[in-house]
């Protein structure tokens, strides 16, 4: 048979032709089938493609996979498809072998293994870190029977700039130093994704303020520190940097430099806060003001023997409040022979000379005050004049007093400070030195006298009226003579204020005004005085409460 169809066969000898014999040939017939691979092993869940040869009788090969039909011998451990796809399903061994026209094939051992990982995903909660602080990450494994699972402790973890951050065998990252990173992992070959990780700087994670508990009178001070505690193990003082807190703001206040301040009696609490972190709470206990200066009038005073003076004490207490002590204290002369001292700070001169008398309460020692007793004065010629006159002055600020000798021919003689006591009548109100600065504390008004050392029956008085501050609403300074100045002048500036239209009320401010020159080199100032120092152009500059005015001034 060479062809499919009908043939007659004959058959002839000696001419003699036999009978027809009808012939018919069909299809090559399937005599052997051959498939590949013949051996095979897969990971659970992937597959394999196999082929078969079928082998016919014509001595003719061809292709047959999608018309044998496929046998697996373990079907849990590894079926196929009609068109010869086997895939793993089960770890284990099996056979697989085709048939077609009941022809059967050799048989394939197909060894299914363990599922093997495919793909890795790697993720964490964020991008970013600081310094010192850690990030978990993960990784997930996608595996070839479709599973998944956590591979985190299987895989190798890397980072490619280990400078700026390390990571350990379980996944964990820490920020060792500011930069950028690519974090990845790698099992059997199998290489993840890359997550991009920012390591930024330190950040404060605890706060720590001291000092944890204090106890203070009621306006004295208290400085508290803050430490703060970074992720990157480091600490420093961060009281500069925080927001200082009180529970009850009426029991103390807290500056933005960590300085608390009592306010009234009672407790309250401290606490800092900075990026949302919240230090310990810090327990303060404000008590009762207590004593902290005695000052004593007047500081320098002259008497005659067998006569009398009333001696002042006032206490300065740590809330700023001052309070007359004369009744309180615990009055001292240093020389009794020369001056004695009663309870309620009467003064007698008892002989000619001089002795200090000071004051004591609870513990607090007063300033001392000069006392002389001198012999009965002559009668005489001349009286002191007080000046300025009748001036006004604001709670806080001074005024600077002068006193001379006028004598009867009109001749004046300016005082030095060695030769007057200063002395103020209401020392509650208005204190003074022993140079004639006087400083207003409350409103109110006083007498400010001085008597001269060398008769205390020559003196001159002045009154002086302190008001408060909120009254000024005008501020100028004054320039006597020209405001062009040769280099080793002096020249000195004075400041008023206009508290009161109705009266033209002016205020001396000059000893109370703050005085800045814009250039030094130029001009240099010591209180109101201008020295001129250097050729140029400097602007002369007055301030007091708020209030400012300036001048301009050229030194050739």
């Amino acid at each position: 048979g060479v062809g499919v169809g009908n043939s007659i066969i004959t058959a002839v000898k000696d001419g003699v032709v036999s009978n027809d014999g009808r012939l018919t040939v069909t299809a090559a017939a399937l005599e052997s089938i051959q498939i590949t691979p013949a051996v095979v092993s897969l990971a659970k869940g992937n597959s394999q493609q196999y082929t078969v040869l079928g082998f016919y009788s014509d001595d003719t090969s061809r292709n047959i996979s999608n018309e044998v039909s496929w046998r697996s011998s373990a079907t849990t451990v590894a079926t196929i498809s009609e068109q010869g796809m086997a895939v793993g399903v089960g770890v284990g061994k099996t056979m697989i072998r085709a048939v077609k026209d009941g022809v059967m094939s050799n048989e394939s051992s197909l060894t299914v293994t363990a599922a093997v990982v495919e793909r890795i995903q790697i993720s964490s909660a964020a991008v970013s870190l600081a310094k010192g602080n850690r990030q978990q990450y993960t990784a997930l494994g996608f595996y070839s029977d479709d599973t998944s699972r956590d591979i985190s402790n299987e895989v190798s973890w890397r980072s490619s700039v280990t400078a700026v951050v390390t990571i350990s065998e379980q996944g964990m990252a820490v920020g060792v130093d500011i930069g950028e990173t690519i974090i990845s992992a790698v099992k059997d070959g199998v290489m993840s994704n890359e997550a991009n990780l920012t390591v930024t700087a330190a950040v404060v994670e605890r706060i720590q303020i001291s000092p944890a508990a204090a106890s203070l009178a009621k306006g004295n001070l208290q400085q508290y520190t803050a430490l703060g505690f970074y992720s990157d193990d480091t600490s420093r003082d961060i009281s500069n940097e925080v927001s200082w807190r009180s529970s009850a703001t009426r029991v103390a206040t807290i500056s933005e430099q960590g300085m608390a301040v009592g306010v009234d009696i009672g407790e309250t609490s401290i606490s800092a806060v900075k990026d949302g972190v919240m230090s310990n709470r810090a327990n303060l206990i404000v008590s009762e003001a207590v004593l902290e200066s005695i000052i004593i009038s007047p500081i320098n005073a002259s008497i005659i023997k067998g006569s009398i003076l009333q001696h002042a004490a006032t206490g300065i207490y740590s809330d700023g409040v001052s309070q007359d002590l004369t009744q309180e204290v615990s009055w001292r002369s240093s020389d009794t022979s020369i001056a004695t001292i009663s309870e309620a700070g009467v003064a007698v001169g008892v002989g000619v000379g001089s002795s200090t008398i000071n004051a004591v309460k609870d513990g607090i020692i007063s300033n001392d005050g000069r006392l002389t007793v001198i012999g009965i004065s002559e009668p005489v010629n001349y009286f002191v004049n007080v000046k300025p006159k009748n001036t006004v002055i604001f709670v806080g600020s001074a005024q600077q007093f002068e006193a001379e000798l006028i004598y009867d021919d009109g001749s004046k003689e300016t005082l030095s400070n060695d030769r007057v006591i200063w002395n103020s009548s209401a020392f509650n109100i208005v204190t003074i030195t022993n140079t004639g600065r006087a400083n207003g504390i409350v409103n109110g008004g006083t007498q400010i006298k001085a008597t001269l050392i060398d008769n205390v029956n020559v003196w001159g008085e002045t009154t002086l009226s302190v008001i408060n501050v909120q009254s000024l609403f005008a501020y100028t300074m004054n320039v006597s003579g020209s405001n062009i100045l040769n280099i080793g002048d002096k020249a000195g500036l004075t400041v008023n204020g206009l508290y009161s239209l109705s009266n033209s009320g002016f205020v001396d401010l000059t000893y109370s005004s703050i005085w800045t020159s814009s250039d030094p080199s130029v001009i240099r100032m010591e209180g109101p005085i201008m020295y001129a120092v250097g050729s140029g152009t400097a602007t002369i500059t007055a301030s007091y409460e708020g209030r400012v005015s300036t001048g301009e001034f050229i030194v050739r």
